[in-house]
């Protein structure tokens, strides 16, 4: 059938009334439920629909809600390789694809889009309706099927929701906490911490910068100033307890990268001598000990290196 079952829709209207998003594919629009809700809480979002059956699209007057409108199988988006959408959702049509169709799109789409929220029957008996042969159920869907993701899952009456963290959402407080409320969280924080197996698939930039800025404030005493050595690559830089130099830097601003070692090792000793107590290396910028050569002799026998990881390598400026 064309038309989606209401549980959750309080919750995804919620999402989609605090979080704007540029764009929306919505999948498997059949009477566009989700594209009038779209337009109600998101009137300025480019809307996509994307529906296999021809005759809703001209029934259903689909062209007047959404911005676009594809009549083609979900499958055919797989083909749109260097297309990115904000939002994705797939609302009540999931179980109408072939198992590995719908594993292959999420795969697909979670590296293309910010958040996809997913929603299905359990059980539910449907053949084709109304001579339309599209809404046959064709495959079986269980929280199993997205262990491999950043998900959270709900369900309720025999309805499952699933709402999927994609990867360009790279921050570990992907949901409000107005939303994870609904599901019996405060907020994201809870959510892993009640469940700290999800930490292996959060994101995977923030756990890395957590894990990073725990090193830092160990390392560098509060209050003081160092040199942060990271391309202007990573959120390190937004440490409260000291204050950060980019490196090059000009009047606190980053000022690329030194044309050569005399230059490297002549502003990081002004630096030093203007205050920094340490030079922090940060992993997009690590390549720089291996290409600045002289500036890494410098540094490690004139200086204490204090640590090394794959993520940060740090030295005492002040010994």
């Amino acid at each position: 059938m064309p038309f989606s079952a209401t549980e959750f829709d309080r919750e995804i209207e919620l999402y989609f009334r605090l979080v704007h998003h540029e764009s929306v594919i919505d999948i498997g629009t059949g009477e566009g439920k989700y594209g009038r809700m779209l337009r109600r809480v998101q009137a300025n979002t480019r809307l996509i629909g994307v529906e296999h059956d021809a005759d809703y699209v001209e029934q259903y007057k689909l062209r007047d809600l959404y911005d676009e409108v594809w009549v083609s199988d979900a499958a055919e988006l797989m083909n749109e390789l260097d297309r990115n959408f904000d939002a994705v959702i797939i609302g009540d049509c999931i179980e109408h694809m072939r198992k590995s169709i719908g594993l292959d799109l999420l795969n697909f789409l979670v590296y293309r889009s910010k958040i996809i929220t997913v929603k299905f029957p359990l059980q539910m008996l449907q053949n084709a309706w109304q001579g339309h042969k599209s809404e046959a159920h064709v495959s079986v869907w269980s929280e199993h099927d997205f262990r491999g993701m950043d998900y959270l899952f709900a369900e309720r009456n025999f309805i499952c929701l699933v709402i999927i963290r994609g990867y360009l959402n790279q921050t570990m407080e992907w949901l409000p906490p107005a939303v994870m409320q609904h599901f019996g969280y405060a907020n994201m924080a809870e959510f892993y911490t009640k469940d700290p197996s999800r930490l292996s698939v959060a994101d995977v930039e923030s756990r890395r910068e957590n894990w990073s800025l725990s090193e830092i404030r160990r390392i560098i005493p509060s209050g003081a100033t160092y040199i942060l050595v990271d391309e202007l690559q990573t959120r390190l830089a937004d440490i409260a307890h000291c204050r950060s130099l980019p490196f090059l830097e000009s009047n606190g601003q980053y000022w690329g990268c030194p044309e050569d070692d005399q230059q490297a090792i002549r502003e990081i000793e002004r630096l030093r001598k203007s205050g920094c107590t340490h030079i922090v290396f940060a992993w997009p910028a690590m390549w720089w000990l291996d290409h600045y050569t002289g500036l890494h002799r410098h540094l490690e026998s004139g200086y204490r290196c204090v640590l090394k990881n794959e993520r940060l390598r740090v030295f005492d400026l002040r010994s």
